[in-house]
């Protein structure tokens, strides 16, 4: 088990879970005035969540040798942070995974004078049980968009999916696994969050979050938050994606769509095998060169010429 003695009270993280495009960023930033401060990406604590399990932690060698891994993460290393994993190793207590990923966690936050901390990993969706197994007591905001707007936007990055087939797919088993977990959790550890509703109403859903981040804000400072909210940055797909690619992604995701109560056409029969694995093909070559650039080009580039990690 991964679950820590430690008082559950005292690891009550946030996790801002979504599918990547859906909000999460918006939202996480909205989390700056609450306790949890401003969400960022760890994406460490489900990598290392096995090792972390099955060594001894309260072998000093063992916990900072792990903990050299983690801090070596690309992420973290934007943190800034001077470590000293002898005093890291000092402080954790009890010597579980569980505790070292919060004691890591809360150095970001007590630098920048929060109380506690917030993640928004978007691969974390798919992995909330094992969160819930380190967390017990951490609470969740999932945020659902529409899926076409969703792959509208992905595929502008480089570092998604590379066609409307890969990106419907991947927003729809986002969107399962976050449906599936709403369905383990306790209703009050959780909040879930239509992203067109927020930018419709930005002032009614700010004030449902913040009472749920259990932070009173001032009229004036939710007006500033509102003011954030871009309320036309939704239904592009409409005139962005062509017909033929509205069909793919209804063809594939058409039945979560109508779930979340977006409505679609009529609906279509699943794409045939042959198309499916054409565009998997597809998605695979360009991802292998996306990850050789990062992790080549980009490793020597931080290493020798000073770029700074994750600076795109």
């Amino acid at each position: 088990m991964f679950v820590s003695a430690k008082s559950e009270l005292d690891m009550r993280p946030m996790f801002v879970l979504g599918c990547p495009r859906s909000g999460t960023t918006l939202v996480g930033g909205f989390l700056e005035p609450s306790q949890w401060g401003n969400a960022v990406e760890t994406h460490f604590i489900t990598k290392y969540a096995q090792e972390g399990a099955q060594v001894d932690l309260s072998k000093p060698d063992v916990f900072k040798g792990l903990a050299s891994k983690i801090i070596r993460e690309r992420p973290i290393m934007q943190w800034g942070i001077d470590w000293d994993l002898d005093a890291l190793f000092r402080e954790t207590e009890p010597k579980t995974y569980a505790s070292m990923v919060d004691k890591i966690c809360m150095r970001r936050s007590e630098k920048l004078g929060f109380s506690r901390w917030a993640d928004k990993t978007p691969t974390f969706s798919f992995q909330v049980p094992l969160l819930k197994e380190l967390f017990p007591k951490a609470k969740y905001i999932f945020i659902y968009r529409d899926g076409r707007d969703v792959a509208n936007s992905l595929l502008e990055r480089n570092w998604g999916p590379n066609n409307i087939w890969s990106a419907a797919n991947y927003w729809k088993n986002c969107c399962e696994a976050l449906l599936k977990a709403e369905q383990m959790l306790d209703p009050k550890s959780y909040l879930s969050i239509r992203y067109e509703k927020l930018l419709s109403e930005p002032e009614v859903y700010l004030r449902e979050l913040l009472s749920f981040l259990e932070y009173s804000a001032p009229e004036d400072q939710i007006d500033q938050m509102a003011s954030q909210v871009r309320s036309n940055n939704m239904n592009k797909w409409k005139t962005t994606l062509s017909k033929s690619s509205i069909r793919i992604f209804e063809q594939t995701a058409g039945d979560v769509l109508r779930k979340l109560g977006y409505p679609t056409g009529a609906p279509l029969e699943p794409l045939g095998a042959i198309p499916q694995a054409f565009y998997k093909a597809h998605d695979r070559l360009v991802w292998a060169k996306f990850m050789f650039h990062q992790n080549v080009i980009d490793g020597i580039r931080i290493k020798c010429f000073g770029k700074q990690p994750f600076n795109e």
